[in-house]
């Protein structure tokens, strides 16, 4: 009985020290697909950053501003993303790029970039140049999570710090935080 143990035994550790040259051959003309279809290998390496997203409205001061935004952040820490703002009912609308984002925690982000366009003639003080400041946070999806919460576009403040302004919660939309 020991004798058939040890052989198989020595069986079992000669096979798995020889390379299995048709199995990695095998391996390479087929890549494991991800459900869309790509190399899983190219998803692994082509795989972003942290990123923020989100659309909605807020009542602010009795009137509807519609937002919109979005910032990733690519695997060597640069931002890039864009906002935009329509307050129809202040008559003025503003866009712009976000170039700075932070994350506070999973579920909060902090962002800030320029205005790089702006139309109508609410909020004249409101200029293409302007630095812009908001905050958001992710309460999860369903109907029984809370709410998402924007703080509102703030003019002149820049840079990815917490300058602890309250926050609104969205009557619509979504925001996602993704870590």
């Amino acid at each position: 009985m020991k004798k058939i143990l040890f052989s198989l035994l020595t069986i079992l550790v000669l096979t798995a020290m020889v390379p299995l040259k048709k199995s990695t051959s095998l391996r390479k003309q087929s890549p494991v697909l991800t459900a869309a279809g790509q190399n899983i290998s190219q998803a692994v390496n082509s795989e972003a950053g942290p990123s923020v997203n989100g659309q909605g409205s807020i009542t602010f001061e009795g009137r509807v501003q519609h937002f919109a935004f979005h910032a990733t952040m690519d695997k060597n820490g640069k931002v890039s993303g864009s906002w935009e703002s329509k307050s129809p009912g202040q008559d003025v609308r503003t866009h712009g790029t976000i170039d700075c984002m932070t994350l506070v925690d999973d579920h909060t982000a902090v962002l800030s970039g320029t205005i790089t366009d702006r139309s109508g003639s609410g909020y004249d003080y409101v200029q293409v140049g302007d630095p812009i400041w908001f905050k958001v946070r992710d309460n999860g999806e369903g109907a029984n999570n809370l709410p998402d919460e924007f703080t509102d576009y703030y003019i002149s403040l820049s840079g990815c710090y917490d300058y602890g302004f309250g926050y609104h919660n969205i009557e619509n939309g979504n925001i996602q935080v993704k870590p």
